[in-house]
């Protein structure tokens, strides 16, 4: 089977068996797949929104969504068909220590996107403090999620201190909107209880990885 490995800013869909993986920290990956047509993709975004001028779309959630979505229909998918796993939204840099952090704005824009297109979300795993690598089979839809060890931490956070510093010079006001959808999304949880369940559709590793879930 083909690998296809994606960064900030990446996004990959198929018909074709391919896997596709990426690693996260604070950013999120959305994996996509209509098992009707068996096509599928994951994208991988730094912010929700873009506050400014840059090139690099692909690196904010409102069009990492749309593109990816896009890409799966070019290739045969329907919108109405789609099932969603996301993964991400780690605590792993220091300004993500505050409660309106960035991995919790990235969270709530991806739920909040997902509920307005109408695409459910079979499986999540969000938050927690470690980077973790997610694969993604475009063919099944199946994805296997592994935390990392916090010795490959330096790495992640190279990477994405660097896409933040030209994406955050302002990022105060995707902040406060992100603030918005934290109050709006916990109240909506409040109400109507969660979207998704922080490990839903788990099944145990088939290679026994005590590190590794499953979401089928």
């Amino acid at each position: 089977m083909q690998r296809v490995s994606i960064h900030i800013g990446g996004l990959h869909a198929s018909r074709d068996a391919v896997m596709v993986e990426t690693v996260l920290g604070s950013c999120v990956a959305a994996c996509l797949h209509d098992p009707v047509n068996s096509v599928g993709g994951m994208n991988h975004f730094l912010l929700p929104r873009k506050c400014q001028e840059d090139p690099h779309l692909s690196r904010y959630g409102e069009h990492a969504m749309e593109m990816l979505i896009e890409r799966i229909q070019r290739l045969g998918g329907r919108e109405n068909n789609l099932q969603a796993k996301i993964f991400g939204a780690a605590s792993v840099l220091d300004m993500d220590e505050r409660r309106n952090s960035v991995p919790r704005a990235n969270e709530y824009f991806v739920r909040e996107f997902l509920a307005a297109h109408g695409i459910p979300i079979l499986g999540s795993l969000l938050g927690g403090r470690q980077p973790i690598m997610v694969r993604m089979s475009t063919v099944t839809g199946k994805a296997l999620a592994r935390a990392l060890p916090r010795t490959q931490l330096d790495a992640v956070l190279t990477n994405e201190k660097k896409q933040y510093a030209s994406a955050l010079a302002h990022r105060w006001a995707w902040f406060e909107h992100g603030a918005t959808l934290l109050r709006e999304g916990e109240r909506n949880e409040k109400d109507q209880g969660s979207d998704c369940r922080r490990l839903g559709g788990d099944a145990p590793n088939p290679e026994g990885d005590p590190l590794a879930r499953s979401f089928h």
